[in-house]
């Protein structure tokens, strides 16, 4: 192997963009079990812009092996935007189910995507199967613990569909909506909303008309009424983003967003308009939950981390940020307590002991050791203590009458 290592640097050095060139090499690292030289020259030839589906797949796998997990996720979705196939969507399956990453809502998506390109895909079968049996437990117990998180006068703090508010029929199709028709079901939207303030599709929230109008004016834009329809497709989702449900977290056979998945790979833009009203949204709940733990919530904050959390990086310290701030509370109230526990049980301590050493002694009256010597035995009247062979001791009673001795001036 030496010698192709040789004839290959060669090689680059003649022809550096050659894509086959760094194939060989990444190949020879990969024998060598050097990831780390495997990944360097893989992505050399993704920088060279001549990867393919393969290249991208074996590049997240080196990553995997290396640990280096966030990177091996988008290298399989990179991988699976050239090619549909089941290889990078299974070992994105892998990665999820990691335990460094535990996101198995995510790791049974994965899995089902490669099962709807190879129905009898096995090991995609016994990964799901596996990870299924958890979450369906979870989600049992999560939706249960979720009865009550979010109050009524709570819904839409973040969203509002305007296919929703419109009540336009799920039978329809967004290519061929009816511009008379919204307008219609505008004016009828606006006479509700005067008539007594609240929205009867909308679980009589009372949504202010402004609101309802700039939601429904998001229309006019091709890209955003192509998205509010995607949400407004996906019920799960629909309700979480406007009444915090978390069914859109917890498995179940009957709910793959397979739609919506697609659209989040195929249109960044749509994980961008969806992104802020999400991590809003899901930093309410999971605050929530978190603060409410002692209730039974704990199964709702799992199930929350999960997966599908459908966010733009820039956007996770959003999801985060009330959780951070509680749990960081809850720390300082942890240490204080700790710490007033601990001066407890030292002062209790030491009102147990009959004698104090002379340090202890020295703590309690605030002097230094060198101080406590002399007014031992230097100054007049002494402090009292005792002898115990050679070892000095202070009777602790009598430091204490000692010290109401000394007071001067004041009341009490």
């Amino acid at each position: 192997m030496d010698e192709a290592e040789k004839a290959l640097n060669t090689a680059r050095s003649l022809n550096p963009n050659a894509d086959w060139l760094w194939r060989y090499l990444a190949g020879l690292h990969r024998k060598r079990k050097n990831l780390e030289k495997e990944i360097e020259a893989m992505e050399t030839l993704c920088g060279l812009g001549v990867a393919t589906w393969h290249d991208l797949n074996q590049l997240g796998i080196a990553c995997h092996n290396n640990r280096d997990l966030a990177k091996a996720v988008e290298y399989y979705r990179r991988s699976a935007a050239i090619k549909p196939d089941t290889a990078p969507w299974f070992n994105m399956g892998l990665v999820f189910n990691d335990s460094e990453v535990s996101q198995d809502i995510d790791a049974t998506d994965a899995y089902r995507r490669a099962l709807a390109l190879k129905p009898d895909y096995e090991r995609a079968k016994e990964q799901l199967e596996t990870t299924k049996r958890k979450l369906v437990l979870l989600a049992r117990e999560a939706r249960t613990a979720a009865t009550g998180l979010v109050k009524s006068d709570e819904f839409f703090r973040f969203y509002v569909n305007p296919f929703e508010s419109l009540d336009i029929g799920q039978d329809a199709t967004v290519e061929n909506l009816d511009v008379t028709a919204i307008h219609h079901a505008k004016a009828k939207l606006v006479a509700e909303i005067r008539l007594d303030g609240k929205v009867n599709r909308l679980d009589n929230y009372p949504l202010d008309e402004s609101r309802a109008l700039g939601s429904v004016d998001e229309l006019d834009d091709e890209a955003k009424r192509r998205f509010h329809w995607a949400v407004f497709q996906n019920k799960r989702l629909l309700r979480f983003l406007t009444r915090g449900d978390i069914d859109h977290f917890l498995y179940s056979d009957e709910y793959f967003p397979r739609a919506t998945l697609n659209l989040l790979d195929k249109e960044p833009e749509f994980r961008a308009f969806l992104s802020r009203p999400f991590a809003r949204q899901y930093n309410f709940v999971l605050t929530r939950a978190i603060k409410e733990a002692e209730e039974g919530r704990l199964p709702v904050v799992e199930a929350l981390f999960d997966g599908r959390r459908w966010v733009e990086p820039e956007d996770d310290d959003i999801c985060f940020g009330g959780a951070f701030k509680h749990i960081g509370e809850l720390v300082e109230v942890i240490r204080s307590k700790t710490k007033d526990g601990c001066a407890h049980m030292q002062d209790q301590e030491t009102k147990a002991a009959l004698l104090a050493e002379p340090r202890e002694a020295a703590r309690m009256l605030a002097v230094s050791p060198r101080k406590l010597w002399a007014m031992t035995f230097e100054e007049q009247p002494g402090l009292p203590y005792i002898r115990c062979g050679r070892l000095v001791r202070y009777p602790i009673a009598d430091l204490q009458r000692w010290i109401e001795s000394q007071r001067k001036g004041g009341k009490v």
